[in-house]
């Protein structure tokens, strides 16, 4: 252990019994954990008996990759082939998803359910609101989820609410909240606090789960540990209880989260939940060389630069998503101008919904989303028939289609879509989970990537589209949306160990938490504006990035393949992009882009070359010629 100092050789040196590690920001202790977890597997403690959460998904992505390095693991392996023994790292939320997928039955809940977003929750919450009789001008769906999941963070229930309501609002959401968690549990779906709240109830009320879920694992490290709330502090005490091998590292000078109910006094009395535990402390700051301090002083002074100053400038609607779902990660405020979120785009949700539909049948709100769409014979009038006999049978939208007596009393249209939803559900759920199935020869089964190509198809969708949007750039970007989900599975398969379709839909909600709105993000004026160069026109930042500099994206595939007039349109959109910058610019551009599910070189913009002088630089006509080969190409096999 020469690459560490005697504090973090003493922390993970330290292989049993409970171990607190005080670590200040740039201390090293990534580095302690992700060396623990080697040193632990290196005497002999199996790598997947080993279990470290953290609370960002960016977090324990770096540690997963740091880890794997340290034991030198493959980063992927190949499909059919079994994958090695790794340890489970994750976020609190992803791992109690997985609690929840071994004991849903515990709850009462079917084996597959469903993570509602924050748009997908305010749907609930606005029926229950409604039912309820109360105006939104009263009490909005949005109030609504706030007190319940303040409540969630501290432990109370649908039936102790009213009793810890203090305001009018309180004691209206309290009236609310048992109907709320009722429908939530009809559709078979949990909300993004109830990750947490029913797998503490599993592991602290049922002794068979805590006893099973606990001998799971040998060894417990939390990071972060500064930032539990009561819910986390009682999981990592019931899954470490037994054999007390608990490490948390964390800092009780950076706790800030106690807007969400963390507890700094989870890591100020750790002595006394665990009395035998051992103290390390480690002091030396790596991180901030004297020129970072110095610079971070003057940034703390003179506040130089804010979000605010920066703009990142793209051509097309589906470019700005990898870039939403960082800054979210990183919970740096922006807002969208001249472009529909990515998250908010109708084309998008209906897609995910389809999926989650499929995956989890009784999911209403995904249901009802893609019920009728594209038409199949189910009318506003058959709709509502089939949701007042759920209502009246205390039943789901999805088992009332399979009620064959009450489905003949319906139209012969509706009656036909229902056949066809069914037969579709059936089908899909089948080739997502082919390669699950033991009869199979999983190099044999397609990827989830293809079967969402020939789902996309079957439905016709991007037909559909065509038909709604006659615009043709409006049209071409809708189905760019549709490119960009198919991308996201592409990539979310490539790196998982064993990808299954519920896990995708998981890890979607899990990475950006509020998959569906970010209008939360765009209330203030000091966030990095994310923009077309049509809405820049005008406009003026310190620091602008241009991104997707390449031939197909800045100029467009349609001016180069030659279906609009030129390419000078798009030169002069360029020149407006570079005049927005009054201090720096940075133009990008990937190496390669996810097309259609499938990684594909890209070709530098002619304008780059043209910006630093070198119109007439023979990699410039290359390019050029590349890209236009591969637009004619991309029209000819148009999908």
């Amino acid at each position: 252990m020469g690459q560490l100092n005697p504090a973090q050789s003493e922390a993970v040196g330290t292989l049993g019994g409970p171990l607190l590690v005080l670590a200040g920001a740039g201390t090293g202790k990534t580095r302690v954990i992700t060396f623990r977890v080697a040193n632990l597997i290196k005497h002999g403690t199996a790598a997947d008996r080993i279990l470290a959460v953290t609370f960002t998904n960016k977090a324990a992505m770096e540690m997963q990759e740091r880890i794997s390095g340290q034991l030198k693991l493959p980063k992927r392996v190949r499909r059919g082939q079994p994958a090695p023994a790794r340890p489970q790292i994750g976020t609190f939320h992803s791992h109690c998803v997985q609690i929840l997928k071994r004991w849903t039955g515990e709850l009462g809940y079917p084996d597959r359910f469903t993570i509602y977003d924050r748009s997908d929750a305010e749907s609930v919450a606005r029926t229950v609101l409604r039912e309820i009789r109360v105006a939104e001008s009263t009490l909005s769906p949005s109030d609504f989820l706030n007190i319940v999941s303040r409540w969630k963070n501290a432990g109370v229930r649908p039936e102790n609410a009213d009793s810890a309501a203090t305001s009018d609002q309180e004691h209206i959401a309290a009236s609310g909240f048992r109907r709320y968690q009722r429908a939530l549990k009809l559709q078979a779906a949990f909300d993004f606090d109830d990750l947490l709240v029913f797998a503490e109830q599993l592991l602290v009320e049922n002794p068979k789960v805590r006893l099973a879920e606990a001998g799971r694992y040998d060894h417990v490290l939390v990071d972060e540990y500064q930032d539990t709330n009561g819910c986390q502090y009682r999981i990592i005490k019931a899954l470490a209880q037994g054999h007390r091998n608990l490490c948390v590292v964390g800092d009780d000078d950076q706790s800030i989260y106690g807007w969400r109910g963390a507890e700094v006094r989870h890591i100020l009395n750790f002595r006394q939940d665990w009395p035998e535990a051992k103290v390390v402390r480690l002091e030396d700051n790596y991180r901030s060389t004297d020129a970072i301090l110095t610079m971070s002083k003057r940034l703390r002074v003179d506040k130089t630069v804010s979000p605010g100053d920066f703009a990142i400038l793209f051509r097309t609607n589906e470019q700005p998503r990898p870039f939403e779902m960082e800054l979210r990660k990183r919970k740096v405020p922006y807002m969208i101008t001249g472009s529909q979120s990515f998250f908010d785009r109708k084309e998008v949700r209906d897609l995910l919904a389809y999926l989650r539909w499929i995956d989890s049948p009784d999911d209403e709100l995904a249901l009802l989303r893609v019920i009728n769409v594209p038409p199949r014979g189910m009318g506003a009038g058959s709709v509502d028939k089939l949701l007042k006999q759920a209502v009246a049978t205390s039943s789901s939208v999805w088992k009332v289609m399979h009620d064959e007596v009450f489905s003949a009393t319906l139209p012969t249209a509706a009656q036909g879509g229902i056949a066809s939803l069914k037969e579709l559900q059936s089908r899909y759920k089948a080739q997502f989970d082919g390669h699950l199935s033991a009869h199979q020869d999983p190099s044999q089964v397609p990827s989830m990537a293809e079967v969402l190509i020939k789902l996309i198809d079957d439905l016709k969708y991007r037909e559909e589209i065509q038909r709604l949007y006659a615009e043709p750039e409006e049209a071409a970007m809708r189905i760019g949306s549709l490119e960009s989900v198919l991308n996201s599975i592409a990539q979310y398969e490539e790196s998982a160990a064993e990808p299954t379709l519920d896990d995708f839909l998981a890890s979607i909600v899990l990475s950006g938490r509020e998959y569906g709105s970010g209008k939360d993000k765009q209330q203030g004026l000091n966030a990095v504006s994310l923009m077309t160069y049509h809405s820049a026109k005008g406009l003026e930042f310190p620091i602008v990035y241009m991104i997707g500099m390449e031939e197909g994206v800045l100029p467009h595939r349609r001016s180069i393949s030659g279906e609009i007039d030129s390419v000078d349109e798009e030169r002069r959109l360029c020149y407006v992009g570079v005049t927005r910058a009054q201090d720096e610019l940075a133009l990008s551009l990937p190496q390669s882009r996810f097309k259609w599910g499938k990684p594909r070189p890209t070709y530098p913009s002619r304008f780059l070359y043209e910006l630093t002088g070198q119109g007439d630089h023979p990699n410039r006509i290359k390019s050029i010629q590349a890209a236009a080969q591969e637009a004619k190409k991309s029209g000819r096999t148009k999908r």
